[in-house]
C-alpha cells in the first residue's frame, strides 16, 4: 500500500509530529511505501529517521512564497511559529496555494492508495477538496478543535470539507462525540484509535538496571512544556504543600518553554521553595526513558490535553500517575490499561478551553497535593499490575489500518 502522510507542522517536533513519524516507521515495517507532506522552515532538515525510505514533500516557510514561520496548531509551540489566529487573508491564501501545489504534485508522482492527515483543520480541509478522488482519513489531536473554538479563521470552509472525509480517527470517546456534534459527522465513521508509545524505549527496568539505578522513593516527575496552561505553577504550589507538611519528596521538571515571562515566573516560584525542583530542560526520548524508570510518581497537572502520550510512557515504565481529570483521559486509560495506578484530580473551573479561573486554583492545588501524597504512599507493586501492550505504536497503527479497511468503519472503504 502507498500511504501519504500530511501535516502542516514540522514532522519531528510536538506530539502530533511524534505521532506522524511513528506511523511512518511502523507503516514501513509492514512493507508499505510512504510519503510525507509537511511544513518546515527554509533551513530545516527533518530527522533522517523520519524520511529514510520515504518520499518527502516539504512546504518551506520563511521564503518569498510563504514569508512567515510555520503555522502551529498550539498558540505556544516549541519552535518559532505563526499562530493561525494571526494569519491575514493574504497569508491564509498563500498557505493554501503553497500546500495545494505540493498536494497535487504528490498525488501525481506518488499516487497514494491512502491519505492520512493530521488535525481536523485548514490543511486537511484543503486535502479533502483537492484530492476528491482519493481515500482521505484524518486524525484529530484536540488542538485542532481548540483552534476552531478560539477564532473564526475559515471555520465554515473547514467544517464543510471535514464533513466529507472518508473517516476520522479520534483519541477517545468524548472526542468522538465532540467531532460528531461539531462537524455533523456520523459517529459510525469515527474510530477510537488513541495514542501509542515506543515500547523499546519506555519499559520496566531490568533487574540489573534496578540494582544499578534503583527507583527513588517519593520522587516526582513532570514532562511537558514549562508554562502556565500546563499547570506547572500550580504543581509547584502543590509540591510546596507537601514540603510544608513534612513530606520527604523531590520534583524534577523536563521540558522546554516558549513564553519567557511565564518561565521566569515559574523559576522564581521554584527558587523560593525549601527544596527547589530540578529543571532538566528538554530531553531526547533516549534520555527521558531511564528517568521514568527511576521515578516513583509521574504528574501531569495540565488544564488542557488531547490524550497525553506521556501517561502511557510513564505507566509502561512502572510509574504511578497523577493527572488532571480532563475529558477522555480517564475513560481511555481505564478501557485500554485496566488496573493502571492512576489518580485523577478534578480540574479548576475554566474561563476558556485551556485557561483556569484564578479563584479556583488554590482548591485545585490542594486537591493535587492530596493526590500526590496518596500516590507516593502506595507501594511499588501497584505500578507493575497494568499491561500497556495495547498502547504500543504497533497496536495504534493496527487499529488505524483496521478502521481504514473496514467497510463499516470508513465511508467508501472496502
Amino acid at each position: 500500500m502507498r500511504i501519504l502522510h500530511i501535516s502542516a507542522q514540522k514532522p519531528d517536533s510536538t506530539g502530533s509530529g511524534v505521532y506522524l513519524a511513528s506511523l511512518v516507521a511502523i507503516s514501513a515495517q509492514h512493507g508499505n511505501r510512504n510519503a510525507i507532506i509537511c511544513g518546515v522552515d527554509k533551513t530545516d532538515e527533518p530527522a533522517l529517521s523520519l524520511v529514510s525510505g520515504s518520499v518527502l514533500y516539504p512546504v518551506r516557510f520563511n521564503t518569498p512564497e510563504l514569508p512567515f514561520p510555520v503555522c502551529g496548531m498550539s498558540d505556544v509551540m516549541p519552535y518559532e511559529a505563526t499562530r493561525y489566529r494571526d494569519l491575514t487573508p493574504e497569508m491564509a491564501e498563500a498557505f493554501l496555494q503553497a500546500f495545494r501545489k505540493v498536494i497535487e504534485r504528490a498525488a501525481r508522482e506518488f499516487s497514494p492508495d491512502l491519505v492520512i492527515c493530521h488535525h481536523l483543520y485548514l490543511l486537511t480541509a484543503l486535502v479533502r477538496e483537492t484530492l476528491h478522488d482519493r481515500k482521505v482519513l484524518a486524525i484529530c489531536h484536540s488542538t485542532d478543535l481548540l483552534q476552531l473554538a478560539q477564532h473564526p479563521l475559515k471555520n465554515a470552509y473547514i467544517r464543510q470539507s471535514i464533513a466529507q472525509l472518508d473517516g476520522i480517527a479520534a483519541l477517545h470517546e468524548e472526542q468522538r462525540a465532540q467531532i460528531a456534534s461539531y462537524f455533523g459527522y456520523d459517529p459510525a465513521h469515527i474510530a477510537i484509535v488513541g495514542v501509542g508509545y515506543n515500547s523499546q524505549l519506555f519499559r520496566l527496568p531490568t533487574d540489573e538496571e534496578t540494582r544499578q539505578r534503583p527507583r527513588l522513593p517519593n520522587s516526582m516527575l513532570y514532562v511537558g512544556k514549562i508554562g502556565l496552561q500546563k499547570g506547572v505553577l500550580s504543581l509547584l504550589h502543590a509540591y510546596e504543600h507537601l514540603l510544608d507538611e513534612g513530606a520527604d519528596c523531590a520534583l524534577k521538571l523536563v521540558g522546554g518553554y516558549s513564553n519567557e515571562e511565564e518561565y521566569n515566573l515559574i523559576r522564581e516560584k521554584a527558587s523560593s521553595l525549601s527544596r527547589p525542583p530540578e529543571f532538566l530542560g528538554p530531553l531526547r526520548p533516549s534520555e527521558l526513558a531511564p528517568l521514568y524508570r527511576q521515578t516513583d510518581t509521574f504528574v501531569l497537572p495540565s488544564f488542557f490535553e488531547g490524550l497525553p502520550l506521556v501517561i502511557a510512557e510513564a505507566l509502561a515504565s512502572g510509574c504511578k500517575v497523577v493527572s488532571t481529570d480532563l475529558p477522555g483521559i480517564r475513560s481511555f486509560y481505564r478501557e485500554f490499561v485496566p488496573g493502571a495506578p492512576l489518580w485523577f484530580v478534578e480540574p479548576p473551573p475554566l474561563v476558556s478551553m485551556n485557561t483556569p479561573r484564578s479563584t479556583g486554583l488554590p482548591a485545585f492545588e490542594q486537591r493535587l497535593s492530596t493526590a500526590l501524597g496518596s500516590a507516593l504512599l502506595q507501594p511499588y507493586p501497584l505500578s507493575r499490575c497494568c499491561d500497556t501492550a495495547s498502547l504500543t505504536w504497533d497496536q495504534t497503527y493496527a487499529r488505524l489500518i483496521r478502521f481504514a479497511r473496514s467497510s463499516d468503519g470508513a465511508r467508501s472503504w472496502g
